[in-house]
């Protein structure tokens, strides 16, 4: 009597895929056959396990596939499938310009920005969405125009920009004179330069950059 026992166990076949994808797709697997030197495989089934990454759009996935034999000899395979997000949000709209008048030191305080700015990301939901600016709310600046940077960051750390302005005004401050009283009969002078007190973009105002109208006696 010669006893043939079948304890080899069935040869599974990983099918090629890419191993390494960008969010937001998915893994695809390819199907997998199974082999086996003594008879027919009983069955071939398998299992995913995903694994999370550091950020919302990075992780991965590993199919375990089994196969056994009519015997009960079984065999496992795995692959894996990376997934990464390096892919940057999209900004649909920025900030639009904004003007304020200055203070009267030719200052004003740089308003939110961000409040205003519409964007989406495929892997990141719209509210993890981290946005920006620069100079920061509450900044002072001079007047003028000032460029505000805005940045809008997804949950793995990439990034898109955008500018508005903010146009910061100045004012005239044209102070009234009373002058020096005069004698009528003897003359004099009342006025040296009655635009000593008045500013003109937060500086002495000079017959340069003004007009001075007379208006009455």
């Amino acid at each position: 009597t010669i006893n043939v026992i079948d304890t080899t166990a069935p040869v599974i076949a990983v099918p090629p895929t890419r191993l390494s994808i960008n969010c937001p797709e998915t893994p695809v697997f390819g199907e997998a056959t199974a082999m086996d030197e003594c008879g027919s495989i009983f069955s071939l089934t398998h299992e995913d396990a995903t694994t999370a990454g550091t950020c919302a759009g990075s992780y991965s996935v590993t199919r375990t596939w089994t196969a056994k034999d009519a015997c009960g000899n079984t065999s496992t395979a795995t692959q894996t499938i990376r997934v990464r997000d390096i892919t940057a949000p999209t900004i649909v709209s920025c900030a639009p310009n904004q003007t304020l008048a200055s203070n009267s030191n030719c200052q004003a305080i740089v308003p939110d920005f961000t409040k205003n700015v519409t964007a989406s990301d495929a892997c990141t939901s719209t509210d993890s969405l981290i946005i920006t600016q620069s100079p920061a709310a509450g900044t002072v600046v001079q007047s003028g125009t000032t460029n505000i940077l805005i940045t809008v960051k997804d949950a793995c750390g990439n990034e898109s920009t955008c500018e508005a302005q903010l146009i910061v005004t100045n004012f005239i401050v044209a102070n009234d004179d009373a002058g020096t009283p005069i004698n009528g009969y003897n003359g004099g002078v009342s006025f040296t330069n009655v635009l000593s007190n008045d500013l003109l973009d937060c500086k002495t105002a000079n017959t340069d950059n003004v007009n001075i109208s007379f208006v009455s006696s």
